[in-house]
Protein backbone atom coordinates (compact mmCIF):
# COMPACT_ATOMS: atom_id res chain seq x y z
CA UNK A 1 0.00 0.00 0.00
CA UNK A 2 1.80 3.65 -0.69
CA UNK A 3 0.06 6.62 0.94
CA UNK A 4 -1.92 8.97 -1.87
CA UNK A 5 -0.26 12.46 -1.38
CA UNK A 6 -3.27 14.07 -2.94
CA UNK A 7 -5.26 12.94 -0.16
CA UNK A 8 -3.29 12.03 2.86
CA UNK A 9 -4.97 8.85 4.47
CA UNK A 10 -6.00 7.38 1.54
CA UNK A 11 -4.44 3.72 0.71
CA UNK A 12 -3.64 2.89 -3.12
CA UNK A 13 -2.96 -0.61 -3.68
CA UNK A 14 1.01 -1.36 -5.52
CA UNK A 15 2.32 -4.14 -6.81
CA UNK A 16 5.71 -5.41 -7.07
CA UNK A 17 7.13 -5.26 -10.61
CA UNK A 18 11.15 -6.22 -10.04
CA UNK A 19 13.51 -6.48 -6.78
CA UNK A 20 17.02 -6.70 -6.56
CA UNK A 21 18.31 -8.55 -3.28
CA UNK A 22 22.15 -6.30 -3.85
CA UNK A 23 21.15 -3.67 -3.05
CA UNK A 24 17.96 -4.86 -1.41
CA UNK A 25 15.67 -2.79 -3.48
CA UNK A 26 12.04 -3.10 -4.76
CA UNK A 27 10.52 -1.36 -7.87
CA UNK A 28 6.57 -0.96 -7.51
CA UNK A 29 3.84 0.17 -9.86
CA UNK A 30 0.82 1.69 -8.04
CA UNK A 31 -2.05 2.72 -10.39
CA UNK A 32 -3.45 6.28 -9.66
CA UNK A 33 -1.13 7.72 -8.00
CA UNK A 34 -0.40 11.44 -9.24
CA UNK A 35 2.78 12.01 -8.53
CA UNK A 36 5.47 13.81 -10.50
CA UNK A 37 8.98 11.58 -10.62
CA UNK A 38 12.30 13.40 -10.39
CA UNK A 39 14.43 13.28 -13.81
CA UNK A 40 17.12 10.13 -12.96
CA UNK A 41 20.91 10.75 -13.21
CA UNK A 42 23.13 8.23 -14.01
CA UNK A 43 25.25 8.35 -10.60
CA UNK A 44 26.18 9.41 -7.04
CA UNK A 45 28.39 12.47 -8.01
CA UNK A 46 31.94 13.21 -6.48
CA UNK A 47 32.72 13.35 -3.27
CA UNK A 48 32.50 16.95 -1.65
CA UNK A 49 29.44 17.34 -3.97
CA UNK A 50 26.45 18.61 -2.17
CA UNK A 51 23.00 16.79 -2.50
CA UNK A 52 19.89 16.39 -0.86
CA UNK A 53 17.97 13.68 1.15
CA UNK A 54 14.68 13.12 1.71
CA UNK A 55 13.84 10.54 4.62
CA UNK A 56 10.79 8.98 6.29
CA UNK A 57 8.41 10.17 3.77
CA UNK A 58 5.58 10.70 5.82
CA UNK A 59 6.62 10.35 9.19
CA UNK A 60 4.50 8.27 11.71
CA UNK A 61 1.26 10.53 10.60
CA UNK A 62 -0.47 10.67 7.56
CA UNK A 63 -0.19 13.67 5.95
CA UNK A 64 2.89 14.38 7.19
CA UNK A 65 5.63 16.22 5.16
CA UNK A 66 8.90 14.06 4.32
CA UNK A 67 12.13 15.20 6.19
CA UNK A 68 14.44 16.78 3.84
CA UNK A 69 18.24 17.31 4.73
CA UNK A 70 20.91 18.77 2.59
CA UNK A 71 24.34 17.89 3.00
CA UNK A 72 27.78 16.50 0.96
CA UNK A 73 29.51 12.95 -0.87
CA UNK A 74 31.35 12.40 2.26
CA UNK A 75 32.79 8.92 1.03
CA UNK A 76 32.42 5.82 -0.71
CA UNK A 77 32.52 2.05 1.29
CA UNK A 78 32.19 -1.67 0.24
CA UNK A 79 29.72 -3.57 2.39
CA UNK A 80 27.99 -6.79 2.40
CA UNK A 81 25.70 -5.12 0.01
CA UNK A 82 28.26 -3.77 -2.32
CA UNK A 83 29.51 0.03 -3.24
CA UNK A 84 27.75 2.58 -1.16
CA UNK A 85 27.75 6.23 -0.48
CA UNK A 86 28.33 7.87 2.59
CA UNK A 87 26.44 11.35 3.04
CA UNK A 88 26.14 14.19 5.31
CA UNK A 89 22.39 15.09 5.15
CA UNK A 90 21.20 14.59 8.72
CA UNK A 91 17.80 12.33 8.54
CA UNK A 92 16.31 10.30 10.67
CA UNK A 93 17.22 6.71 10.97
CA UNK A 94 14.47 4.47 9.82
CA UNK A 95 13.74 2.48 6.17
CA UNK A 96 15.23 4.77 4.05
CA UNK A 97 14.00 4.40 0.38
CA UNK A 98 13.79 7.97 0.10
CA UNK A 99 15.46 10.08 -3.13
CA UNK A 100 19.40 11.17 -2.85
CA UNK A 101 18.92 14.22 -5.36
CA UNK A 102 22.13 15.97 -6.86
CA UNK A 103 22.49 20.04 -7.47
CA UNK A 104 21.11 19.49 -11.09
CA UNK A 105 17.33 18.21 -9.56
CA UNK A 106 18.18 14.26 -10.46
CA UNK A 107 17.75 11.68 -8.67
CA UNK A 108 21.40 9.73 -7.84
CA UNK A 109 20.75 7.51 -5.49
CA UNK A 110 18.32 6.21 -2.48
CA UNK A 111 18.49 6.74 1.42
CA UNK A 112 19.94 3.31 2.58
CA UNK A 113 18.76 1.75 6.00
CA UNK A 114 21.15 3.07 8.38
CA UNK A 115 21.32 1.89 12.03
CA UNK A 116 22.95 4.71 14.50
CA UNK A 117 26.36 3.32 15.34
CA UNK A 118 29.07 4.98 17.13
CA UNK A 119 30.83 5.04 13.58
CA UNK A 120 27.22 6.55 12.20
CA UNK A 121 25.97 8.69 14.85
CA UNK A 122 23.51 11.53 13.44
CA UNK A 123 26.22 12.75 11.43
CA UNK A 124 26.44 10.58 8.70
CA UNK A 125 23.69 8.59 6.51
CA UNK A 126 24.09 6.05 3.88
CA UNK A 127 23.14 5.54 0.49
CA UNK A 128 22.76 3.32 -2.65
CA UNK A 129 24.13 4.99 -5.48
CA UNK A 130 21.67 4.70 -8.62
CA UNK A 131 24.38 3.10 -10.61
CA UNK A 132 23.59 0.44 -8.50
CA UNK A 133 19.88 -0.03 -9.50
CA UNK A 134 20.14 0.67 -13.35
CA UNK A 135 20.10 -2.60 -14.50
CA UNK A 136 16.99 -3.19 -13.03
CA UNK A 137 15.64 0.21 -14.49
CA UNK A 138 16.61 -0.61 -17.76
CA UNK A 139 15.38 -3.71 -17.17
CA UNK A 140 11.88 -3.03 -16.83
CA UNK A 141 11.59 0.67 -18.23
CA UNK A 142 12.17 0.62 -22.42
CA UNK A 143 14.62 3.33 -23.95
CA UNK A 144 15.77 4.42 -20.19
CA UNK A 145 18.20 6.78 -20.44
CA UNK A 146 19.50 9.33 -18.06
CA UNK A 147 17.78 12.90 -17.74
CA UNK A 148 20.00 15.64 -19.35
CA UNK A 149 20.53 18.96 -16.77
CA UNK A 150 18.24 21.22 -17.01
CA UNK A 151 19.34 24.97 -18.20
CA UNK A 152 19.46 26.51 -15.63
CA UNK A 153 19.99 24.98 -12.70
CA UNK A 154 17.30 24.86 -10.09
CA UNK A 155 17.58 26.39 -6.66
CA UNK A 156 18.45 24.38 -4.04
CA UNK A 157 14.94 25.30 -1.97
CA UNK A 158 13.18 24.32 -5.69
CA UNK A 159 15.21 20.97 -5.31
CA UNK A 160 13.84 20.18 -1.86
CA UNK A 161 10.50 21.35 -3.30
CA UNK A 162 10.76 18.79 -6.07
CA UNK A 163 12.15 15.94 -3.78
CA UNK A 164 9.23 16.35 -1.08
CA UNK A 165 6.81 16.14 -3.38
CA UNK A 166 7.77 13.17 -5.45
CA UNK A 167 8.25 10.84 -2.62
CA UNK A 168 5.76 8.90 -1.35
CA UNK A 169 5.05 6.71 1.49
CA UNK A 170 4.85 2.61 1.79
CA UNK A 171 2.67 1.83 4.28
CA UNK A 172 2.60 -1.90 4.42
CA UNK A 173 4.61 -4.30 2.25
CA UNK A 174 3.56 -8.12 2.15
CA UNK A 175 6.14 -10.27 1.67
CA UNK A 176 4.93 -13.84 -0.76
CA UNK A 177 6.94 -16.81 -0.76
CA UNK A 178 6.12 -20.17 -1.96
CA UNK A 179 4.30 -23.10 -0.58
CA UNK A 180 7.31 -25.11 0.95
CA UNK A 181 7.34 -28.74 -1.35
CA UNK A 182 7.97 -31.31 1.50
Amino acid sequence: WVEDRAQPGRRLPATQVASLENPPVTLLRCAGLAVTPLPLGEKMPAIGSEIIAVNRPGGLLAGVRPEVSRGAVVAGFESGFGELAVHSAVVSRGPGGGPIIDATGRLVGLVARTPRTDWSGNARGVGVPLERVWPLLEEQIADLEPSTVADPTPSWEAIESLGAAATVRVLAVEKWSKPRAD
